[in-house]
């Protein structure tokens, strides 16, 4: 709800009393003289004044309460002064039955935009400096785990351990975080980067490489999938889809970019040199969270009543089910294409190593230029459609990459794969928001990473387990037919969902 306190002083914290207008209807005593948005002519009536009448006769008045500013009305940054006092705006929890009336503060309005702004930047920022870190190690580990005596077994190991870690910490953490908040989380997961980066420069031996993997893992789960959420909590409603795309931007531009300053580097300064830049970038994200993301919003610019998670007994619907399935089998096609394709690019078509980069890197470039363009355009179309017709040719043209038999052709299906792969991308992200804003906005997120993680670590093995028994066209088309199984499920979770567009569906909380 939205209500009005007023204080005698511009930044006092004293403040007087509520502030209601024609919309506090009493049997007993109606304010008088009031106004429907407030201001001069409205009645005012003091909040203890309330709780004490109301703990004494409950049944003699009834409040209805209203917000001041219709769903539809514009909403401005800016506090306002009413009859020479700063009016601030709070969240309300109002209950006539027992008599208890709370108020659950939700920030002023002045700066809170600016606030959100500055979070956003900051999140975006150290996300792509995180990405980018990583972005240059990863090509080069599996070498270097070797090197430090690491056999076919131990890099194995090496890489389930952090894959598993992810999938199990994620949707435990992002559970605690709706419950503690997030920026200590995220500072707590920088931390454990930037001290693992530290060790890998002491060269360790094949099972601690395990074991800091391991905890990489863990620190993953406390970056990423809280980060995302911080951002869920500040998306404005009905501009979900826009705001996470253009945030998913920071990941897919330094994943593009990483393997090849990853490579100048490793040429210049060798192992050392590649793992020092990783933790100069965990050092800058360090402390880019500690001047930007100083406290955790958990409101959004809309007006719109959210409900309170229910964080005793984490409870999840239909939708995130639904979304679950469809990333776990994205996600599945795109580890088999990462790990597969390059080798049916050397060893069927016999192409050049110019070549097997550009098809490699074009997917992702597209992806990165689509991202905001798709996020706004899945804002004003219907989500849910978006998910299914990305999703469903996206398998369609996996099914055709086998069937490729020179330089040209494979380029124009990867190009084209990255441009439907982004068509469900922003749409999928806002309907988690929207399942965020009902169930928790950090156990949806951490769930729905849970979730890509696991296809992460079982693609793989699968892929594997195709390749030595049926060859490596049917990997393919495996991923293929599991993408469309994925889809199938999708639309099968969520058909009672109606257009997210309805007002129903844009569940938020209101500053």
């Amino acid at each position: 709800m939205i209500g009005e306190l007023t204080s005698p002083s511009k930044n006092g914290p004293d403040l007087g009393g509520l502030v209601i207008g024609e919309d506090y209807l009493s049997q007993r005593n109606k304010p008088q003289n009031t106004g429907r948005h407030g201001g001069k002519g409205d009645a005012g009536i003091g909040l203890q004044e309330i709780r004490h009448r109301e703990k004494h006769d409950p049944t003699k008045g009834k409040l209805r309460w209203r917000p001041f500013l219709a769903p539809t009305a514009k909403r401005t940054s800016t506090s306002r002064r009413v009859s020479g006092v700063t009016v601030l705006r709070l969240r309300l929890r109002l209950s006539c039955a027992d008599g208890s009336y709370s108020v659950g503060s939700a920030g002023k309005i002045r700066g809170g935009d600016e606030v959100k702004r500055r979070a956003y930047r900051g999140l975006f920022v150290i996300n792509f400096m995180i990405s980018l870190g990583f972005g240059i190690v990863d090509p080069f580990f599996p070498v270097y785990a070797f090197s430090a005596g690491a056999t076919g077994f131990h890099i194995a190991l090496i890489f389930s351990a952090y894959a598993l870690a992810k999938m199990l910490m994620s949707p435990l953490i992002g559970w605690w975080s709706d419950h503690r908040g997030r920026s200590d989380l995220i500072i707590a997961g920088l931390c454990t980067y930037l001290t693992v980066s530290l060790c890998y420069l002491l060269t360790p031996g094949p099972l601690a490489l395990i074991a800091l993997r391991t905890i990489q893992g863990i620190g993953a789960a406390l970056v990423r999938p809280i980060s995302l959420a911080f951002i869920g909590d500040i998306a404005p409603a009905r501009r979900e889809a826009q705001t996470m795309g253009t945030f998913d931007i920071s990941f897919y531009s330094a994943q593009a970019a990483g393997p090849m300053i990853g490579g100048l580097i490793k040429e210049a300064a060798g192992f050392q040199g590649v793992f020092l830049s990783l933790a100069v970038l965990c050092l800058l994200s360090l402390l880019s969270a500690l001047f930007f993301v100083m406290t955790s919003p958990t409101s959004r610019s809309d007006n719109v009543d959210r409900p309170r998670p229910h964080l005793s007994r984490p409870r999840i619907g239909w939708t995130l089910i639904g979304l679950s399935g469809f990333i776990l089998t994205r996600s599945f096609s795109i580890v088999l294409f990462a790990v597969f394709i390059p080798i049916f690019m050397h060893e069927s078509l016999k192409l050049a190593n110019l070549e097997m980069g550009i098809i490699m890197g074009a997917g992702t470039v597209v992806t990165t230029l689509l991202l905001r363009p798709m996020g706004s355009m899945s804002d004003k179309l219907n989500r849910r459609w978006l998910v299914i017709f990305g999703g469903s040719m996206t398998a369609l043209l996996t099914f055709c990459l086998p069937l490729a038999r020179s330089f040209g052709p494979l380029l124009a299906v990867s190009v084209a794969i990255g441009i439907f792969r982004v068509v469900s991308l922003p749409a999928s992200s806002a309907l988690l928001v929207q399942e965020g804003n009902l169930y928790g906005m950090g156990l949806a997120m951490g769930i729905f990473n849970g979730a890509m993680n696991f296809g992460t670590v079982l693609a793989p093995l699968a892929g594997g387990f195709a390749f030595i028994f049926f060859g490596i066209k049917t990997i393919f088309y495996g991923a293929a037919i599991l993408g469309l199984l994925g889809i199938v499920f999708f639309s099968f979770c969520t058909w009672p969902v109606a257009n997210p567009r309805q007002k129903k569906k844009e569940v938020s909380s209101c500053i």
